[in-house]
């Protein structure tokens, strides 16, 4: 299994999007689903303690125009300037941040919707 977690020799960033995917499918088979997966991806020490535009883009699609208008607008996710134009994501308050936008679909109203929709 591919080790990431020195940001100065790290793969490219669809190889750090690929570990994601890789360690979420580890997660779920170990029982966790929903917002239990990010927790685990937060203190994963498989991933890189830091994230960078191009690795934010691979594992959420969000673009690195979209991350720039959301830091400027104070926006999540968390982020570090490093230098002039270096930011990079921590990989716990990232992971954190997808968690909070996670939505579950278990709720009693969406069982209900679901299962009404399902009769007719």
């Amino acid at each position: 299994m591919m080790k990431l977690t020195d940001v100065r020799n790290r793969k490219s960033t669809t190889e750090v999007a690929a570990l994601v995917n890789e360690r979420m499918a580890h997660f779920n088979q170990q029982g966790l689903y929903g917002a239990e997966v990010y927790d685990a991806l937060s203190t994963d020490t498989e991933l890189p303690m830091q994230l960078e535009t191009a690795d934010i883009e691979g594992i959420s699609g969000d673009t690195p125009v979209a991350l720039k208008f959301r830091r400027h607008r104070g926006q999540p996710p968390p982020f570090l300037k490093l230098s002039g134009k270096r930011v990079v994501y921590p990989r716990f308050e990232y992971f954190q941040w997808l968690k909070d936008r996670y939505v579950s679909r278990t709720s009693k109203k969406a069982a209900e919707d679901y299962t009404r929709a399902a009769a007719e």
